[in-house]
């Protein structure tokens, strides 16, 4: 997989896991709340806090300084896939079309990908 499948709101942690392995360029986006990123946060993950949205919104998303080049994959996720599956419909909903949903959330991820990051 170079890329995620645009006709979906959300992709897997395995095929988000394949994606940051062969070095794709994506943009991970983590939407949970600063005490749960206290907890664990994935490598690279950029925190925009899903409470705190308007601050980076839109800014870090228009500006080309942002690191979102038209058409680089963005993934979010949260705890469990709700609120980052929210976020990406709200996103494309907003003209940013290249957006997807980590399905299952940073709890998946645990149990599925990498059972070193801590679950709660």
């Amino acid at each position: 997989m170079t890329r995620p499948d645009p006709r979906y709101e959300e992709i897997s942690v395995v095929d988000t896991a394949r994606l940051l392995s062969n070095g794709s360029g994506l943009r991970l986006i983590d939407c949970r709340e600063d005490d749960e990123m206290a907890i664990c946060i994935l490598p690279d993950a950029e925190a925009m806090p899903l409470t705190r949205f308007h601050e980076f919104f839109p800014a870090r998303f228009e500006d080309p300084a942002s690191g979102t080049p038209a058409g680089k994959p963005i993934i979010v996720y949260c705890h469990h896939g709700v609120r980052s599956l929210n976020l990406a419909r709200f996103l494309r909903a907003r003209g940013v079309p290249h957006v997807w949903s980590m399905r299952g959330g940073i709890e998946a991820w645990s149990s599925t990908v990498d059972p070193s990051v801590p679950r709660y």
